[in-house]
């Protein structure tokens, strides 16, 4: 059996979202590849943090960064940073 890896970012947005709404967005732009990209949002000490497939990593980044709007609110996403774990991602 494979162990599926994978990695979190910690992302930025300017405005709030709701996290059904940020999914259907990336669903949007993603395509078919959504389920093997695995997005999960966490939102960890008040930041949001996204947990994806390591084989999905930069199709999310990329998806991220194309989203100008979500429910005509405008709305960008910054990527802070990435890592394997939770905890080196928060303790930097």
């Amino acid at each position: 059996m494979i162990r599926v890896k994978h990695r979190y970012l910690l992302v930025e947005a300017t405005s709030s979202v709701q996290n059904e709404a940020l999914l259907n967005e990336l669903l949007n732009r993603i395509g078919t590849r959504y389920y093997a990209v695995n997005p999960r949002i966490l939102n960890v000490r008040g930041s949001m943090v996204i947990r994806c497939s390591l084989d999905g990593l930069s199709e999310l980044i990329v998806a991220l960064s194309l989203i100008k709007s979500i429910g005509g609110k405008e709305c960008a996403f910054y990527t802070i940073r990435s890592s394997g774990t939770i905890r080196a991602l928060m303790s930097k």
